[in-house]
């Protein structure tokens, strides 16, 4: 992992991961709904998948890059390296555009019994000649 990786980018997905959970835990208490567990796991996978399998893919490349560069040709590993950073990086990418979803449509991913019961209906308007205009 790269210099700028190990103390900017980790330290910020760190960061917004549990200053993401302590908001959570400040606004639902102990009562967290579970689509905030959902949330906070693709967001963690993403985080993982990231460090463990982009920061390697990224670092091979870049020294493959500055190995062609010495020698003047392009060495074959370098192609390896940027599918395998284009392949890990697309699934960094899905994971947090499934972050979106899940928390506009938090309410269809609660678990549990569910609060206020049924939907209320909203009162029928006054019929002429009843009430208050007789």
């Amino acid at each position: 992992m790269g210099v700028l990786a190990r103390t900017l980018t980790l330290p910020g997905f760190l960061l917004t991961l549990v200053t993401g959970i302590g908001m959570v835990i400040l606004r639902y208490g102990k009562r967290v709904p579970g689509w905030v567990w959902v949330k906070v796991a693709l967001t963690a996978a993403a985080l993982a998948v990231a460090t463990s399998m982009v920061a390697p893919a990224l670092e091979a490349g870049r020294k493959w890059a500055h190995w062609s560069a010495e020698h003047g040709q392009l060495a074959p590993q370098v192609h390896d390296s940027i599918a395998q950073v284009t392949l890990y990086g697309g699934i960094v990418f899905v994971l947090i555009l499934l972050t979106i979803p899940v928390a506009v449509w938090k309410p269809l991913l609660s678990f549990g019994p569910r609060r206020g019961g049924e939907l209320k209906k909203a009162p029928a308007p006054p019929v002429s000649g009843q009430g208050w205009d007789s």
